[in-house]
């Protein structure tokens, strides 16, 4: 695969997970509800988990500009939308409501639909884990195929 894809690819998750952490760590600035409301999974105030998780997607978009591995990056990437797939999977399961309140108060500040964030939300995590997992196999594949060849070479 060209690294001119895998670098686009890199670059418009980084700027996702640079958007969705500064929306979180935002969100933690208010003073709404939602924010003393416990989190059915972590068992902790969403404030706290927004700084987290926040803090989390800033790191990795960070990291996606470091000079590191196009690997590393990709692998980063696809790790954190992991992540964030389970806990939203896990959310809707035992969620109190239909919409993962993932963004915190950013949507209702921006007057924005909470529905369509978050099937925004779960289109950008898609090409997150799709995106990292062709990388990954093409990767993987090219090292697999080279070592096959030199070793009937």
């Amino acid at each position: 695969m060209k690294n001119n894809l895998i670098h686009i690819y890199v670059v418009i998750s980084s700027g996702a997970l640079l958007l969705t952490g500064v929306a979180k760590i935002f969100s933690t600035l208010g003073t709404a509800d939602l924010l003393k409301l416990m989190d059915p999974i972590f068992g902790m105030p969403y404030k706290y988990l927004f700084a987290l998780a926040g803090a989390v997607e800033l790191l990795v978009a960070l990291a996606c500009h470091l000079n590191i591995s196009q690997i590393v990056r990709v692998s980063l990437v696809g790790w954190l939308a992991l992540c964030i797939a389970v806990y939203r999977l896990a959310f809707h399961y035992l969620g109190p409501s239909h919409w993962c309140p993932c963004l915190g108060t950013f949507t209702e500040n921006l007057h924005i639909d909470p529905q369509m964030a978050d099937f925004i939300l779960d289109g950008a995590l898609a090409y997150m884990i799709i995106g990292c997992l062709v990388i990954l196999a093409n990767h993987y594949y090219i090292i697999f195929t080279k070592k096959t060849l030199l070793n009937q070479g």
